[in-house]
């Protein structure tokens, strides 16, 4: 077959050999190439067969379905192996692709220039497609998802990575991003690192869109220590707003249960210093107003320092077997000439009898004082009964000691009953009291205190004019000889 015509139609520099090497035809492109200083690198020094090692290049490099790239008089040539079926000669193409190869060459390191610079960034830096594929990332990146270097992200996805719980999130992220048109900035999502330690992170993810496609710049930095701090911040803040109200509110009541008492026996001292000796009755009188008030400022006093220093006393006791029996009898001693003053009756009822329990007894035994003092203290008639009831597990050592506290006295309205435990507050402020209504002072909060450090609960059921019943659950461990059934 006549080539030449063929061949001479060619743009490009042409050349063909046999399987011997001999030259059969080349064209006038390929002429000009082998005008060129360093021709011997293409054919032998006849010029009538191509080089050897050339031509065996060529047909490597065929077989592995490439072209041979060699330099050539200041230029960069591509020379592709072509064969004919039927045909014992080999027909080469050559390119000249320097301009290509310094494109390339470019492009690589530019790339390389912009990997540095994304390395250098501190900040978590990534890029993904559109299919949320990751197409590089800088080294922090890298290192966090405990990879050696950027390279070994490419082609992985966050199913790869340690985060890969949280992967469905982070890809419906990139596609809101992707569908919106517009970045997500500045917003916080936890991530789990590849020590185990989660962390917040405050993310920026920006598409980029180009004619044929998408992708997504990530940005992130680690945010735990800055989220916490403003946690901790707002924390401070609302536990100040809380402290400045009950400051706010201990004041108000300061006033009035500390300077209305001063003032009523100042008052009153100035009226006895004023009277003669035929006022004696009437002097009688005022001293005893006088010591209505100063009582009642004593018992204030001693209020703000049971608040702390009585806790403070009973925070450092431990369980210890104790019968509830003479626990109770203790309170009645220390309660009965207040109640007899009133003509009131303490009873004690058990279930079952003789109840002995361990736990901290002193601890429950201000909260009992505490009750049974407020139940005496509203009650003008009747009684208080203190009910004490052991609930067992079978077989275990675990009980639930519920101990009520039950008055007939004047009781508490039903949207007061949220308020009654809270400190400082009262039913009724003193501040705002000019009749003497219902206040009750520091005794339920410390109550409420040392109920919850026994790990128990407190409740009160009641309705104005009909009593109170405070019910308290203290969680107990039995004697293990009540357990056996051991008796002394």
């Amino acid at each position: 077959m006549n080539y030449e015509k063929i061949l001479h139609q060619c743009r490009k520099p042409m050349l063909v050999f046999d399987k011997k090497y001999a030259v059969k035809f080349s064209n006038l492109f390929f002429d000009q190439i082998v005008g060129m200083a360093d021709s011997h690198e293409l054919l032998d020094k006849t010029g009538h067969s191509i080089n050897k090692r050339f031509a065996d290049q060529l047909i490597t490099k065929a077989c592995q379905n490439q072209a041979h790239v060699f330099p050539l008089a200041n230029k960069i040539y591509s020379a592709e192996l072509s064969v004919v079926p039927d045909s014992d000669c080999f027909f080469v193409f050559f390119d000249d692709v320097s301009h290509l190869k310094e494109v390339e060459e470019n492009y690589e390191h530019q790339t390389q220039v912009l990997q540095t610079i994304v390395d250098a960034i501190p900040q978590y830096v990534f890029w993904k497609s559109g299919q949320s594929v990751f197409d590089g990332c800088n080294q922090v990146f890298a290192e966090s998802a405990n990879f050696m270097n950027p390279s070994q992200v490419v082609g992985l996805t966050d199913y790869h990575m340690p985060w890969k719980d949280s992967a469905d999130k982070y890809i419906k992220d990139d596609l809101h991003v992707i569908q919106g048109h517009k970045p997500l900035l500045g917003y916080d999502e936890w991530q789990e690192s590849a020590d185990g330690i989660r962390k917040i992170m405050k993310v920026d993810k920006i598409p980029v869109f180009t004619k044929d496609k998408t992708s997504i710049v990530c940005l992130y930095i680690d945010n735990t220590e800055n989220h916490m701090l403003k946690k901790n911040v707002e924390e401070a803040t609302m536990a100040r707003n809380l402290s400045e109200k009950v400051m706010s509110d201990f004041i108000l009541n300061m006033q009035h249960d500390i300077r209305t008492p001063l003032a009523g026996i100042v008052g009153l001292g100035d009226v006895v210093l004023s009277m003669g000796p035929e006022d004696m009755s009437d002097i009688h009188g005022a001293v005893k107003d006088m010591v209505n008030s100063a009582s009642r400022l004593l018992t204030y006093c001693e209020s703000m320092v049971d608040l702390h220093k009585i806790q403070d006393e009973v925070d450092h006791t431990e369980p210890e077997p104790t019968s509830i029996d003479d626990l109770v009898c203790g309170i009645f001693e220390i309660e009965k000439p207040a109640a007899d003053a009133k003509g009131i009756q303490i009873i004690h009822n058990t279930k079952p009898s003789g109840i002995r329990c361990i736990v901290n007894k002193n601890k429950l035994e201000r909260v009992l004082v505490n009750l049974v003092s407020n139940a005496i203290k509203f009650t003008e008639k009747g009684q208080v009964e203190i009910i004490s009831e052991l609930i067992q597990n079978e077989k275990s050592r675990d009980a639930l000691l519920r101990i009520k506290v039950k008055d007939s006295g004047i009781g508490i309205d039903e949207s007061d009953l949220d308020y009654v435990f809270q400190q400082f507050s009262k039913l009724k402020p003193s501040y705002s009291d000019t009749v003497g209504g219902l206040t009750l002072g520091f005794g339920l909060r410390l109550a409420k205190i040392f109920v919850n450090e026994l790990g128990g609960d407190i409740s009160l059921d009641s309705k104005k004019g009909s009593g109170s019943t405070f019910t308290v659950d203290v969680p107990v461990r039995l004697p293990l000889t009540c357990l056996y059934n051991v008796t002394d």
